[in-house]
């Protein structure tokens, strides 16, 4: 009897930190003590968040800038896309990254917190064309 109620309360438990992560709007999230369960919760892609390390090193919008980047590598490297020498890229231009990703910002905005964040080796860029998007992983 106490493993049925225990294994209820965990079901419980799981449902809600699943309803509190969609009302919070995060795009996806992967819970490791819960794979076994669910994988990956797909919830709207307008949330964005960030490291609070991150953006006591840097600032939030940096933070913030970091996390949507590294989301798209992660989702490029699950669908094989992007790939160069083993590595998965995401790219686009400033003015991309701007008006589709982080519209409240500025473009120099978006551009100041991508260049720190190559040069604090947090990501890498490349121009391996002649357009104006920079590859990053």
């Amino acid at each position: 009897m106490i493993e049925k109620s225990k294994l209820i309360y965990r079901n419980v438990m799981v449902r809600l930190v699943f309803m509190l992560i969609h009302a919070a709007g995060i795009e996806w999230i992967v819970l490791p003590r819960l794979a076994d369960e669910v994988e990956q919760i797909s919830i709207p892609r307008h949330w964005i968040f960030f490291d609070p390390e991150t953006a006591k090193r840097h600032n939030a919008n940096t933070a913030a800038i970091f996390h949507k980047v590294k989301a798209w590598i992660e989702h490029n490297r699950r669908h094989g896309k992007n790939q160069r020498r083993g590595v998965s890229w995401s790219y686009n231009s400033v003015r991309q990254w701007t008006m589709t990703e982080f519209s409240w910002l500025s473009e120099r905005t978006v551009q100041r917190a991508l260049h720190t964040l190559v040069i604090d080796g947090m990501l890498v860029s490349e121009a391996p064309g002649e357009g104006k998007a920079l590859w990053y992983s």
